[in-house]
């Protein structure tokens, strides 16, 4: 049985770090609209939906038919507010039913549409109920994970191991929708499923040193 696949761009106002963040450009084009390209790209997505409260990325949006923008309320627009909530909100507003939400931050700018299909054609024959990217890592600010028996896991205060350490890169996140729903997290240790992205196109940008890096790499 084949299952259907929602994509999520989400793209809050208001980033105090890096202002106006999504509406940067890599050349000619915004880090908010370099993620839909890639999502319109995909294969695999059924549908791709823009959650946003910023009228320049919902004005962008709106020159792709096949992207649906949503409005982000106010509760879900602010700076705690999380990443599995605002999916949830967009679940709740789209008019069919989906297997699995495919998460793409718009910070993720090197991330293309081929790692997103490439990671749900590993999560389609892996059957596992989520996946999420991950690059190598040495920065000891960073939750570290480890990977076993090709799952991940979360290595906790004081254990030692000899295996490699990653981090979260924030380009891809997949979910089943009913583990969504229950317990509001794309992970779950031990039973994830990890997508190993090179350093490289694994920039997540927060600060403009990072939007730098990304013009020269892109």
């Amino acid at each position: 049985m084949s299952k259907n696949f929602l994509g999520i761009i989400p793209a809050r106002m208001g980033s105090t770090r890096l202002p106006n963040k999504n509406n940067l450009k890599i050349g000619k084009t915004s880090l908010a609209e370099i993620a839909m390209l890639s999502a319109l790209k995909s294969k695999m997505l059924n549908k791709i939906v823009l959650s946003s409260n910023d009228k320049s990325v919902l004005k962008t949006a709106s020159k792709f038919s096949e992207i649906k923008c949503i409005k982000r309320p106010n509760n879900l627009a602010n700076s705690k507010s999380k990443l599995t909530d605002v999916c949830k909100h967009v679940i709740r507003n789209v008019n069919k039913n989906f297997d699995y939400c495919v998460l793409l931050q718009v910070t993720s700018p090197l991330r293309t549409y081929k790692h997103i299909d490439e990671a749900i054609k590993k999560l389609l024959k892996s059957r596992a109920t989520s996946l999420i990217s991950v690059s190598l890592t040495d920065n000891n600010n960073k939750n570290y994970y480890y990977i076993k028996n090709k799952r991940i896991y979360r290595l906790h205060d004081n254990e030692k191991i000899k295996s490699k350490k990653f981090q979260f890169n924030g380009a891809i996140f997949i979910v089943k929708i009913d583990h969504l729903k229950k317990k509001n997290s794309f992970f779950i240790n031990g039973k994830t499923l990890p997508f190993i992205m090179s350093k490289k196109v694994s920039i997540d940008i927060d600060y403009l040193y990072d939007l730098n890096k990304a013009r020269i790499l892109k």
